[in-house]
């Protein structure tokens, strides 16, 4: 898989160096993302301006208790290729279960994301069709009602940035907050704009 972020960027080894993540070592990693222990929280260093506005933006942000809680906001702390890079202190959570029912849980939002999104782009545009999938899932009466509320959450911020998103939706983006066991949905949205604009540069430079 494409990563966006690069531990060997220079704009990510200049990102690295602000007094909030320097020296700390990365636990994690995403197509987008790095994520740095912080003890009983993590920081997170991302490309990806959707899952730092979903969990920043005071305005269309999701709140709802199935997202992952933005503790601190560090804001746009550098660039990559004209990319911004931003940083945010979140929750700690926890890898789903092998087997259960917070697993069985996930399964089934995933396939059902998966369901809706493939039947919607055959008669929408991209964007609309996916936004339409989300909006499936906040009425799905299978799903618990906190978790179809968290989806019109969802669907309300989706509707409202622009267009450049792609539905993330799979076992590995939910996760589970340690405190109460609550599904929370992490990254759901993927920025496919920033990926394929990264993507092109790198593939002109290895051409020189």
């Amino acid at each position: 898989m494409f990563k966006a972020l690069s531990l060997t960027d220079s704009g990510i080894k200049a990102a690295r160096c602000h007094e909030a993540i320097a020296g700390k070592k990365v636990m994690a990693r995403g197509a987008f993302s790095a994520v740095f222990d912080n003890g009983s929280t993590v920081h997170k260093l991302t490309l990806d301006k959707y899952a730092y506005m979903l969990g920043t933006d005071q305005v269309i942000g999701c709140s709802s208790r199935h997202f992952t809680q933005v503790l601190h906001n560090y804001g746009d702390v550098g660039e990559v290729d004209g990319e911004p890079v931003y940083l945010f202190e979140c929750e700690k959570l926890e890898k789903l279960p092998k087997a259960g029912p917070l697993r069985a849980l996930a399964r089934r939002v995933c396939r059902q994301a998966t369901t809706h999104a493939s039947n919607h782009i055959r008669f929408h545009r991209q964007h609309e069709g996916l936004a339409l999938a989300i909006q499936e899932l906040s009425m799905d009466e299978s799903l618990p009602e906190t978790l179809q509320e968290g989806f019109a959450d969802l669907h309300k911020f989706a509707s409202n940035v622009e267009e450049g998103w792609g539905l993330d939706l799979h076992t590995a983006n939910l996760m589970v907050r340690p405190s109460d066991s609550t599904l929370v949905i992490s990254d759901p949205l993927a920025d496919v704009k920033t990926r394929d604009a990264l993507m092109i540069q790198r593939y002109k430079r290895n051409l020189h």
